[in-house]
């Protein structure tokens, strides 16, 4: 790849950085090659970058991070769908609801927002869940938590969160997860997301990871899932 000029980083750009574009450069194939971040970003569609513009200041951070990549290897996840709650609820269903007292479990999975996210390998996907009605509830130490996750860190020392990332992607590319998978989940920990599950044994394997902002308790879930 060559340099062909200088640019914005995309995902920089989405998480709230400067975007200074004396800090990122253009690449021949059309990528950018950022100092601040550390990463190579694929340009991002303009329906994707008005989207993540319109979500709470956290999560557009935690998407950004999943659009990085370091190399070829490993490059950033697509955001290819995002599901808004339950959409339209006919009547009958909130009939339904009161009826049965199940009004509270109606609005909670109606607050429900799951971005969905494509891998290179078409097995395998990440979904990032969050409540609508609590993200914007997250505390400025939480957003400065997610937002200092961005920047990769080439050789961390043992038992920091970064370390132990690294240790899990090592871990997922050895029982088959693909590259850009593993390099997502070890995105995620640097944001200080932990693992909760794993299930890397049967054909159908699982990563389970939760961030909770300690203040307020606020929850983002994000799950990885793949095929062998």
């Amino acid at each position: 790849m060559k340099i062909v000029g200088t640019s914005v980083c995309p995902a920089c750009a989405l998480s709230g950085h400067d975007g200074d574009s004396c800090r990122a450069n253009l690449l021949d194939n059309g990528h950018v090659a950022c100092y601040t971040c550390g990463s190579i970003t694929e340009p991002v569609p303009e329906d994707v970058r008005q989207s993540v513009r319109q979500m709470p200041a956290g999560i557009a951070i935690v998407v950004a991070n999943l659009f990085r990549s370091r190399d070829e290897d490993a490059p950033g996840l697509k955001l290819i769908y995002e599901r808004n709650g339950l959409g339209h609820i006919s009547h009958d269903r909130a009939v339904a609801a009161v009826a049965h007292g199940c009004v509270e479990a109606l609005l909670e999975a109606d607050a429900l927002v799951t971005l969905v996210f494509a891998s290179v390998d078409q097995t395998a996907r990440l979904e990032l869940r969050y409540d609508k009605t609590q993200a914007p509830k997250l505390s400025p130490d939480a957003i400065n938590r997610l937002f200092n996750g961005g920047f990769y860190i080439s050789e961390p020392k043992a038992g920091t969160p970064a370390f132990m990332a690294q240790e899990m992607e090592q871990v997922l590319r050895t029982r088959a997860c693909p590259p850009d998978m593993a390099a997502a989940c070890a995105r995620l920990m640097l944001n200080q997301f932990t693992v909760q599950h794993t299930n890397l044994d049967d054909r159908m394997r699982r990563v389970l990871l939760r961030f909770t902002d300690p203040v307020t308790s606020v929850e983002i879930t994000a799950e990885c899932t793949y095929c062998l």
